[in-house]
């Protein structure tokens, strides 16, 4: 059984379950760690059975290095006599505590007779949680990813081969008045209202798709766009992806307009006065 995210709780059930029954002890649950913390997932209530949640973890934080498997003593569900619980330690492959099988309740010999099951047990809990683990950083890191590309305000819209909107991001989205989901699978034609005039490409800010890098500046009614071109190849041709990031360039066109007008027009009473000074000097 490999455990994803979503799967690891009812994973954990029924690897306990299991665990007790091979054993034959009234209870099983597993410890595991997420950096400083601990938490008891898996098998039945085990209040109802003898040891406390608070307990066991408790127990098991003042022993999380062991690597050997060891036994505790716990109170009874009564109350009245001290029961053993067997703790066997998970690990990663790196040595890093993951957490451990607790079970409850199994003859004390079993930790000497089963040991090579034990271990095996604890193998194979320390594989599906290593594997859940590496899943959970993938899906943060996926996640943080989105947040940061919605974060740039530069519109960014990614289409493939076939001309279909693959991601944009929120920024781009929020211009057009639309949530970004809206916009997958649609054409990027329908983008061409950020740039005028007719391409002879599907894509309104795509001048040659052979060059893996490109950059030209576009423009709409109101803006000026300076368009930056990444091509990202894939394993088969089907899997590329075209990446625009659109920069809003008006302000500094508009700058730049007025600069050259006022460059022209200091010019032009330059040369003026420079005239008449010569008129002068001839009179």
């Amino acid at each position: 059984m490999a455990a994803h995210a979503r799967d690891l709780p009812e994973f954990l059930k029924l690897f306990s379950q299991r665990v007790a029954a091979m054993v034959s002890a009234e209870w099983c649950g597993v410890v595991v760690v997420s950096g400083q913390e601990a938490e008891l997932q898996g098998g039945t209530d085990s209040k109802a059975l003898g040891p406390e949640k608070d307990e066991i973890l408790a127990l098991f934080k003042n022993a999380r290095r062991k690597k050997e498997i060891y036994v505790l003593s716990v109170g009874s569900a009564d109350g009245t006599t001290e029961r053993e619980l067997l703790v066997v330690p998970v690990h990663a492959s790196d040595s890093e505590p993951l957490g451990a099988i607790c079970i409850y309740g199994a003859r004390r010999e079993i930790a000497a007779q089963e040991k090579k099951l034990l271990h095996a047990l604890a193998s194979h809990a320390a594989l599906s949680l290593e594997n859940f683990r590496r899943f959970s950083q993938l899906e943060r890191s996926k996640r943080q990813w989105v947040q940061d590309i919605d974060a740039i305000s530069d519109f960014i819209v990614v289409h493939d081969r076939a001309w279909k909107i693959v991601r944009t991001n929120r920024s781009l989205a929020n211009h057009l008045g639309l949530p970004p989901v809206a916009l997958v699978g649609e054409p990027v034609s329908s983008l061409r209202i950020l740039a005028e005039g007719e391409g002879t490409l599907p894509c309104p800010f795509c001048l040659y798709t052979g060059l893996s890098k490109e950059e030209h500046v576009i423009s709409s009614a109101e803006k000026i766009y300076l368009v930056s071109t990444s091509r990202a190849s894939a394993a088969s041709e089907d899997d590329e992806r075209t990446i625009h990031v659109l920069k809003d360039i008006t302000d500094r066109r508009e700058a730049e307009r007025r600069y050259r007008e006022l460059y022209d027009s200091i010019q032009e009473g330059l040369f003026l006065r420079h005239a008449r000074w010569k008129i002068s000097r001839c009179k």
